[in-house]
């Protein structure tokens, strides 16, 4: 498989996720998608919101350690693409 399409393949597999399962952190999908390689998933990440399929919100951790999290959510573009690709799929 060519970089490419393995790309468009995990912005489909995030973009699916998110879709069914809300907003979630890098952590989160990657606990939920083991398939996603660790190091590429918070470039693609930022590449999707730069492309507008998703959102970005901070979030502060109140009264535990550790620096804020990001959460991603799917806009209605990003669902749109997601239909898109599942239906090529099958």
């Amino acid at each position: 498989m060519s970089p490419r399409w393995f790309a468009l393949g995990q912005r489909l597999v995030i973009l699916n996720r998110l879709e069914s399962d809300g907003a979630l952190n890098g952590a989160q999908l990657l606990d939920r998608e083991p398939s996603l390689p660790r190091g590429t998933i918070y470039t693609t990440l930022r590449r999707l919101k730069n492309d507008g399929l998703v959102t970005a919100r901070t979030r502060t951790r109140k009264g535990l350690p550790g620096p804020p999290r990001r959460y991603y959510k799917i806009t209605t573009v990003g669902r749109n693409a997601a239909r898109l690709g599942r239906l090529i799929n099958s």
